[in-house]
């Protein structure tokens, strides 16, 4: 039960009633589960671009780019702890781990190696990269991730390098990060010491914004016996929302195509040739679905649209027919294109599994028949074995690699926020002041606040992808010269 003083408190938060109904609704009866169709494939949701294709669709939009509103979205962490987990679990303790082995083994390769003190025991080294250094609580865009002759390169300017090399619209090369309020000094710090001698070295003309997770986007929680959660102060409990509520700020921008990647996922200048490749190829395929559904509504609003060519386009734009299609009149059926088609556009890369973290690309079922998802299995019925059966034959993951189109069709921006499945939240268990707590995550970037979208899976190779989740990550191919 939501109280008014609860109520009064969370209006000062920018919660309004009906929000706060709304997610204390979907704490007490839980979030539902995809049902999941079959796995997106080759071929059968995935499409697979040879070279010839690759370098085709990147010039293509070389081509275009300067007609477009370009810009890059990087959703920033806060402070990387869970990155040195087991460092501070090492240092804590004295214990080795395999990690904390590898580490110590391999230490010469972190980019920050030559700021370490020499001749410091492992346990002495800890406790400097954790604490004098201060990287256990620095963000992890601000962390040295690659060593160069002239010294060291974060994630913050690493993803300038990539705006350079496939961003760039009539001169300027725009990026926002999310970013914490807490960090805003450290990174516009870093953007004042190093831009303007990066621009320099590319030739380039950076514009670099940010914005912060909005305030109203925070969810409550509930205890075991169904009552919204007070901190010490008696203030409701409020927690940030997860990276779906980023939404809202990728809602903001003012752009049409948007490249949309993660803060971690960065390689060394030297291995970028894939990348820039990949992220220019998938923009390529997004101007041709854009323009081939820009085509067909234009059609549908002349009056003349053929039923028959859009039933032809439906599998090629990845779009598939309600059940009860056939038995539809012409006018309904013309509807439901005109409806299936006005929608943001998304390209969204996809790697072969090889075990890494991440969510899948699947056919998920629905009323109107199914539909290309980014499902993580948390949102999956791991009980139910058919679903179960169908998460493990999944062939590829997601690296959160997306180009977006957020105009329509007569040049006007979509209000993102009306194609988000509400009803996709993330639920789990935390602990607070010892007890349990159920809380809540709105629907994932990627995941539910874009399930309305029409998208288009490609297959991008593994090179492409280079996250770290831990400091050992650091060790790989991928991060090194």
């Amino acid at each position: 039960m939501i109280t008014s003083e609860i109520y009064s408190q969370l209006e000062a938060s920018e919660i309004n009633k009906q929000e706060a109904d709304r997610q204390y609704k979907l704490l007490i009866s839980g979030a539902h589960f995809m049902v999941l169709d079959r796995t997106a494939t080759i071929n059968d949701g995935i499409k697979r671009l040879n070279e010839l294709e690759a370098n085709a669709y990147a010039k293509a939009y070389d081509d275009q780019k300067n007609n477009l509103l370009v810009e890059k979205f990087v959703p920033a962490s806060g402070a990387a702890s869970r990155m040195f987990k087991d460092l501070v679990n090492f240092e804590a303790d004295g214990k080795i781990s395999k990690p904390i082995e590898s580490l110590f083994a391999s230490k010469e390769k972190l980019a920050f190696y030559t700021l370490l003190p020499k001749n410091a025991s492992d346990k002495e080294l800890a406790h400097f990269i954790l604490y004098k250094l201060g990287y256990e609580s620095t963000p992890k865009g601000l962390i040295p991730f690659h060593a160069y002759e002239s010294g060291y390169r974060t994630p913050f300017e690493e993803h300038w390098l990539e705006g350079i090399k496939y961003a760039e619209s009539n001169g300027k090369i725009k990026i926002h990060f999310t970013i914490s309020e807490d960090h805003q000094e450290a990174f516009q710090a870093l953007l004042k010491q190093n831009k303007q001698e990066f621009e320099k070295k590319y030739g380039a003309n950076l514009h670099i914004s940010f914005s912060f997770q909005k305030k109203s986007t925070d969810t409550i929680a509930v205890d075991n016996a169904g009552n919204i959660v007070m901190d010490d102060n008696s203030k409701v409990l409020l927690r940030p929302g997860g990276h779906g509520a980023l939404i809202q700020n990728l809602n903001s921008i003012d752009a049409e195509l948007i490249f949309v990647k993660n803060i971690d996922n960065v390689t060394h200048e030297s291995r970028l040739v894939p990348t820039i490749l990949y992220k220019k190829a998938l923009a390529g395929v997004l101007l041709e679905l854009k323009d081939k559904v820009f085509r067909l509504l234009r059609t549908l609003d002349s009056g003349k649209a053929s039923l028959e060519e859009l039933e032809k386009m439906g599998p090629e734009l990845m779009m598939e027919t309600p059940q009860d299609y056939a038995q539809m009149n012409d006018a309904d059926k013309l509807s439901f294109w005109k409806n299936k088609l006005n929608r943001p556009l998304r390209v969204c890369g996809m790697v072969k599994n090889e075990g890494e973290p991440g969510g899948g690309p699947f056919w998920v079922k629905e009323r109107n028949g199914a539909s290309l998802q980014i499902v993580e299995s948390a949102q999956i019925d791991r009980e139910n074995e058919e679903q179960e059966t169908i998460l493990q034959n999944s062939t590829h993951f997601n690296p959160v690699d997306l180009v977006c189109y957020v105009k329509d069709y007569q040049g006007h921006k979509f209000d993102l926020t009306n194609f988000v499945d509400q009803s996709a939240a993330f639920i789990t268990s935390k602990s607070f002041n010892g007890k349990d707590i159920t809380v809540l995550e709105r629907p994932g970037l990627w995941n539910g606040a874009m399930a309305y979208w029409n998208t288009i899976f490609v297959e991008v190779p593994i090179e492409t992808f280079n996250p770290v989740k831990t400091i050992n990550d650091l060790l790989k191919k991928g991060h090194q010269p």
